[in-house]
């Protein structure tokens, strides 16, 4: 018996592109959706004249300083 197979992943992050990009590899479709307007979740590249600076904003809170 065939069984069709797709995932919902919330969050075009790291964790969730590697995710969808596991189950591309296993022939299983995933949608990849996310609230932001680009993907990369935290990660991001600026552009000042001709350099570029890549970079990650860490979460920090009272919690876990």
């Amino acid at each position: 018996m065939a069984r069709n197979q797709s995932v919902l992943i919330i969050g075009a992050g790291l964790a969730g592109l590697s995710a969808a990009r596991r189950l591309a590899a296993a022939n299983i479709p995933a949608l990849v959706i996310d609230k932001g307007r680009g993907v990369g979740g935290r990660m991001a590249t600026r552009r000042s004249g001709e350099a570029t600076f890549d970079h990650g904003a860490q979460f920090f809170s009272a919690k876990t300083p």
